[in-house]
């Protein structure tokens, strides 16, 4: 599928880079400073998209409202929908590289205590705690 088979907003084009090697439909247009594309729909006075949600909108469909838009392969530039899809929040940052996706994996506590349902304490703010580890570091507070 070539861009131009899906995409009618010849503006929108004339900023993507097919990689013929993986697939991606890389923008060549602004790129905010964490990385994203920046592109106004409408021209200089128009809205303000992130070019992968303005590609998921025109080639599949409406994006659900409070729904993120994840790149299946991890390319932010990437605009080919089919490298897009519709997720939750905590869908989207657990299937990332980022502190919180690598420590949801983690089997264990950082002394070799496991995750488990009769270890884990899960605090307030969802993260999770080594019970053993808490236990330990209470008894070592009440002892000084």
């Amino acid at each position: 599928m070539k861009p131009e088979d899906v995409i009618k907003d010849t503006r929108f084009l004339k900023y993507i880079k097919v990689d013929p090697v993986t697939g991606c439909w890389n923008w060549t247009g602004a790129v905010t400073c964490n990385g994203y594309g920046n592109y106004r729909v409408g021209g200089k006075y128009g809205r303000q998209l992130r070019p992968h949600r303005y590609a998921y909108e025109i080639v599949i469909g409406s994006i659900i409202p409070g729904m993120y838009i994840h790149h299946r392969c991890e390319n932010k530039l990437c605009v080919n929908p089919v490298h897009l899809s519709m997720v939750t929040a905590q869908d989207n940052t657990l299937n990332n590289c980022n502190p919180a996706a690598l420590n949801s994996i983690k089997t264990h506590c950082k002394n070799g205590h496991p995750f488990d349902d009769k270890n884990t304490l899960i605090r307030p703010d969802g993260r999770r705690r080594c019970r053993t580890c808490e236990a330990e570091g209470a008894r070592r507070r009440r002892r000084a």
